[in-house]
């Protein structure tokens, strides 16, 4: 028996969105069916699928849930609407541009049962990762080599603070 695919809508295709068409283009199990941009299609990443103007035409489309990659300024927008509309959503970070616009965003999808989620990959990112450690133990500030003990663990080999030997990448 075949398994549904899900069907995927992408909201944006500027600089993030490219990416995001690639990989919903490429998951097995998810079809992308539609993608919206106002702009078009700038980068020529849409392969033959539908480029509507409007996140409503995307709706019609019968997406079950979208990615959204506009820019911010749009992002409560966008998010109200595919709520409204029943459709789960992943929204790229920042989720909104000040709190009461994400906290609206955030009940706008818990009202009605839908999973809302936001994009943090960049948790991942080592550039950030260092700026933590440096954060948290102030011997790391002055230049030390060797911030980590093992490429699972971020960890302080000079003043071997808790902070440091305690939190592994896994929690970042």
């Amino acid at each position: 028996m075949a398994t549904k695919k899900l069907r995927a809508g992408l909201v944006g295709l500027g600089m993030m969105g490219r990416h995001h068409a690639r990989i919903l283009g490429s998951l097995d199990g998810v079809e992308l069916v539609a993608v919206s941009d106002p702009m078009g299609d700038p980068h020529g990443v849409a392969g033959g699928r539908e480029v509507f103007t409007s996140v409503s035409q995307l709706i019609k489309a019968g997406i079950d849930y979208a990615m959204v990659a506009a820019p911010t300024a749009f992002h409560e927008e966008l998010a109200l609407e595919l709520a409204s509309a029943g459709i789960h959503a992943l929204v790229e970070k920042p989720l909104a541009v000040d709190t009461p616009a994400a906290q609206k965003i955030y009940e706008a999808f818990k009202a009605k049962g839908l999973v809302g989620a936001v994009g943090h990959i960049e948790r991942y990112n080592p550039a950030l990762q260092q700026l933590r450690l440096r954060f948290r133990c102030r011997r790391a500030w002055r230049g030390l080599p060797n911030y980590y003990s093992s490429p699972r663990t971020i960890s302080c080999t000079h003043c071997r603070c808790w902070s440091c030997e305690r939190f592994s990448y896994a929690r970042y």
